[in-house]
């Protein structure tokens, strides 16, 4: 990354520095024959989420190219309306009735001391258990026969949906790392995931790069469900949660991010009262492992990594999963930070995959 790039949001919006900083390293393998490139983006996540990130580089890409692509509204001198804000407020005008609704069941508002602790629990992760992070592949053919099995599973169970493939990547993850026996059979946990917005307005975000994302109100689980409920049921709550969302759900936690807003109190998009929760932003849908590269004179991509900066006394969370995107191979890329055993025990899982479709 380029050196000179703020670290922290707050430098981003007090000092006079671009919204995006690029930087190219250059390296050969040591005997000379092969050259390589890593190209760098760093940028304030208070600006873009993954796929707002994504449209910019996209944009890129298409420029190298020779391609078009598709631009947001041009600014214009003084004020600037906000089209999510907008768009939300038009909503809520229109959709009363959200106020009765049952209490949003995923984010919550917190104070200074749960930071704190969990601040506190989060160093404890990565000193005492080893918490980091990782690169996990799952080849095509793996992921393809672990999708088929728990569709044809959950047919069996007599489920009446169909699973998309982020459904069943979920509910496997989630799965996975919480039945290790660390937790009592009573530890509550959660698994929090985030559906953009743009679904919603008739396509008004369509081309929204910017921080466009809620958390889906999925419900927390006893460890005890979460060991007895097979990953075929598990996928079809989740499912079902994801194919439920309404407008009027995004309001709600609209409301929450506002009420955080005027009370100076920190939004979490996870649960904040289990007793531990993870967290998958599924980013697929934005193709960013697979940049096509070429147009700059570059051969295929190889993979693609994130480093998150967090300003003290945060650090980086553990239990933090991202499925990044397919690589050129059809092979899912993960970048997971876990500590050591449950590392183990989701690379063991993966390669017991690879093992099975390969059999």
């Amino acid at each position: 990354m380029d050196t000179e790039a703020p670290r922290v949001t707050e430098a981003f919006i007090n000092g006079a520095h671009p919204i995006t900083y690029w930087h190219v390293t250059h390296f050969s393998d040591p005997d000379g024959k092969q050259s390589y490139s890593c190209i760098g983006v760093t940028f304030p996540h208070a600006v873009f989420d993954g796929l707002g990130i994504s449209s910019v580089v996209h944009a890129v890409e298409a420029e190298l190219l020779g391609k078009a692509w598709p631009s947001t509204a041009a600014l214009h001198s003084g004020f600037n309306e906000n089209p999510l804000s907008v768009m939300m407020e038009k909503a809520a005008l229109e959709t009363a009735e959200y106020v009765n609704k049952e209490v949003y069941s995923a984010p919550d508002l917190v104070g200074f001391w749960w930071i704190l602790v969990f601040s506190v629990w989060s160093y404890w992760q990565v000193i005492w258990h080893g918490s980091g992070e990782k690169m996990l592949l799952i080849p095509r053919q793996a992921m393809d026969k672990l999708v088929e099995d728990i569709r044809q599973g959950l047919v069996d169970e007599g489920g009446d949906v169909r699973l998309s493939r982020g459904d069943v990547l979920a509910a496997f993850l989630f799965k996975t790392i919480f039945c290790d026996n660390r937790l009592r059979p009573d530890n509550t946990v959660h698994m929090a995931s985030l559906a953009s917005l743009s679904r919603f307005f008739d396509g008004v975000l369509a081309n929204y790069s910017h921080n466009c994302v809620v958390p889906l109100p999925y419900r927390q689980y006893t460890v005890q469900e979460l060991k007895t409920r097979s990953i075929a049921a598990l996928a079809s709550d989740l499912c079902k949660t994801r194919q439920n969302f309404t407008v009027e759900d995004a309001l709600q936690c609209y409301d929450v991010m506002l009420r955080g807003a005027e009370t100076q109190r920190a939004f979490v998009y996870f649960h904040p009262n289990v007793d531990e929760s993870a967290t998958l932003t599924n980013v697929c849908v934005a193709n960013i492992a697979n940049i096509n590269w070429t147009g700059t004179g570059a051969g295929r991509t190889l993979c693609r990594y994130k480093k998150c900066f967090c300003k003290p006394p945060l650090t980086n969370h553990t239990n933090m999963m991202t499925a990044v995107g397919y690589l050129e191979d059809g092979a899912l890329l993960l970048h997971v930070s876990l500590i050591r055993t449950r590392l183990d025990r989701l690379d063991a899982e993966i390669r017991r995959l690879v093992e099975e479709a390969q059999s």
